[in-house]
């Protein structure tokens, strides 16, 4: 059922995908250049030109995000695919980045008008800003945000090396390949001997495998 999903609606190939992010990339890198160490002094208009902003930059990340997620869902054997869903990966963790300063700044930012904000903002928008002001006690240095956005980054090395090992396991059965999905279903047959053998073959191929899981 997955490889028939069509995510032309989203890019029409990866490609696309790819100059969009290169784009998303000036646009965070201009953004920091514009913004950073100005937050706090940005009159209420301007602020909302800047959260807006802020606000297009991150559903464009989502954008890509997703497509490059659900293309390598379907696709985990294909190592082009596989090289692009962790380019992409890399690029946006780059992008957070770019951005980490943002959110940082309007939890320091002690002296905003929040009343005159509330009637600036949409209710989204300042629903937004009354989350990011609840973690104001908590707020930690750029350096440090920005060491947990490379943690992550590193985190999704090891998803993708779990996926992609998971979907190229082969089970044989009864003389019979299956994958990981297949062999699971085989669980619940209404035959007790099958049942057994793929309990055992799954076993085993889980022991080979249990240094890396």
């Amino acid at each position: 059922m997955k490889e028939n999903w069509d995510l032309s609606g989203v890019f029409s190939a990866p490609v696309q995908a790819e100059d969009s992010l290169r784009l998303l990339q000036k646009d965070c890198s201009d953004f920091q250049k514009r913004y950073q160490e100005k937050v706090a002094n940005l009159s209420v208009s301007d602020f909302c030109v800047c959260l807006r902003q802020y606000a297009k930059l991150q559903a464009e990340k989502t954008k890509i995000e997703s497509y490059a997620y659900l293309l390598h869902s379907t696709r985990l054997n294909n190592d082009e695919v596989s090289s692009f869903y962790q380019n992409v990966n890399d690029g946006l963790g780059e992008c957070d980045k770019l951005l980490t300063f943002f959110e940082n700044e309007v939890k320091a930012a002690s002296d905003m008008d929040l009343n005159a904000l509330k009637q600036a903002l949409t209710p989204g928008e300042y629903s937004w800003m009354e989350k990011c002001l609840t973690f104001r006690d908590h707020n930690l240095s750029v350096e440090l945000e920005q060491l947990f956005a490379d943690q992550e980054s590193v985190e999704s090395y090891w998803i993708r090396l779990y996926d992609e090992t998971r979907s190229q396991m082969s089970f044989r059965i009864s003389g019979k390949d299956y994958t990981e999905g297949e062999a699971l279903g085989l669980l619940f047959s209404p035959d007790a001997s099958l049942r057994h053998e793929a309990g055992r073959v799954m076993s085993e191929h889980y022991d080979d495998k249990k240094q890396l899981f």
